[in-house]
């Protein structure tokens, strides 16, 4: 789904370069079903939450936030700074193979050394992330990172102040 060539095509030849994916459409009017049931404020403000969670979870860990600054950071994807003494892929496949969670790891500059923890859309919830919490700091302890604590028990509690 090239967006750039399909204006180009649409354009010129009022065509579509490819078979538009049915799934894609109908997942993409599910989403924005679930978005409208929700609303704009309740999103954002799981969106806030979760990221939050996420960040102090991986404090508590021992894993330092990218950017370091809590004002810079995206509530929609939490970065980290990879622990020195560990091998960013080794640590993305060992959470993918053994626990089946999948996170990302960077390009340019940060490449092998910032990991990526989704917390978009259908992934902005508490149980997702205690889960990737939890294949971290598990996968981390198998290649021999000692956490300072447990990042899933600082975002529980995180979790348990914004419920009351």
């Amino acid at each position: 789904m090239n967006l750039w060539q399909w204006n180009e095509w649409w354009k010129k030849n009022k065509l579509f370069p490819y078979t538009p994916s049915i799934s894609d459409i109908y997942a993409l009017d599910e989403a924005l079903d679930m978005y409208m049931e929700e609303g704009l404020e309740r999103a954002i403000e799981r969106h806030r939450i979760i990221s939050n969670a996420a960040i102090a979870g991986c404090r508590a860990i021992g894993l330092t936030p990218y950017p370091k600054t809590d004002q810079d950071h995206s509530p929609t994807v939490t970065a980290i700074i990879k622990p020195p003494t560990i091998d960013e892929h080794k640590l993305r496949m060992l959470m993918e193979n053994r626990y089946s969670v999948m996170i990302a790891g960077s390009w340019g500059k940060l490449a092998g050394n910032v990991l990526r923890l989704g917390n978009m859309g259908y992934n902005a919830q508490q149980q997702k992330i205690l889960t990737v919490l939890w294949a971290l700091e598990s996968a981390l302890k198998d290649l021999g990172f000692k956490p300072n604590s447990s990042g899933v028990e600082k975002a529980k509690a995180l979790f348990a102040q914004s419920n009351s």
